[in-house]
């Protein structure tokens, strides 16, 4: 039985955009090829959620090799992305900038496959953030056209102090 949806993507509004990509590098130090948040969609202070998205473009640096017949967004790509936007959510809900790390994945999985070009819509919200633990747990939800294609837990600690 699939995961309930954290948001209702046909109710989500996404002409308009929260933040773009150079709003984002403001908050994240990802550049180049593993920048993998475009954009922010909306941020809800209420339910501790942002929402985001990876563009999916036919000349990223995995998709000549990653299946060359059928390129496919790598699911640790894919996490990437789910991690980044959990910084960007972090820093919005807490103020504290700084960057969090990867520090563990829970209950991950992958429903579907994400082919160029397209766009991987994410939601990501927060379960809980304890500066005093020095972590911060999210659950993270990735879809394509509309299909979820991967959930999952991630565990933030901060980086540096």
């Amino acid at each position: 039985m699939p995961p309930k949806a954290l948001v209702d993507w046909q109710q989500q509004p996404r002409d308009a955009l929260l933040m773009n990509r150079a709003a984002v590098a403001e908050i994240l130090p990802h550049r180049f090829e593993m920048a993998l948040v475009d954009g922010v969609y909306a941020h809800d202070r209420e339910k501790h959620m942002v929402t985001g998205f990876l563009e999916v473009r036919e000349e990223a640096f995995w998709a000549r090799g990653h299946f060359p017949e059928l390129a496919v967004l790598p699911g640790v790509l894919m996490i990437e992305a789910a991690a980044q936007l959990c910084t960007v959510l972090h820093v919005l809900r807490t103020d504290d900038r700084r960057i969090l790390g990867l520090a563990a994945l829970r209950d991950v999985t992958y429903r579907g496959h994400v082919t160029p070009p397209g766009r991987f819509d994410l939601v990501v919200q927060s379960q809980d953030a304890k500066p005093s633990l020095m972590r911060a747990r999210f659950h993270v939800q990735g879809y394509y056209k509309g299909k979820l294609v991967m959930d999952g837990k991630v565990l933030g600690m901060p980086l540096r102090g």
